[in-house]
């Protein structure tokens, strides 16, 4: 038997430390979803039993990232997740 459930992936960002050759889900833009943003896809999903929150290692290493959590007003990518 075959089952599934109902999901919706949320990528938080992009953004990673490390650069793995096989890796399509990294980006070396800057990219972090506000608030708002997960709000929305979460209301586009109502009928999701699960959440996929999503995000590339250690992003807070790369250089600019800890810059784009503070302008959201976030002191960590743990502060971020938590919200």
């Amino acid at each position: 038997m075959i089952t599934y459930s109902r999901n919706v992936f949320i990528p938080l960002t992009h953004t990673c430390f490390n650069r793995c050759a096989y890796c399509g889900f990294r980006s070396d833009d800057i990219t972090l979803m506000t608030l708002k943003d997960v709000e929305v896809l979460l209301g586009k999903a109502r009928k999701a039993t699960e959440a996929l929150f999503t995000f590339g290692d250690s992003p807070a290493k790369v250089g600019g990232f800890v810059r784009a959590l503070d302008e959201q007003g976030y002191v960590s990518f743990v502060a971020y997740v938590r919200k």
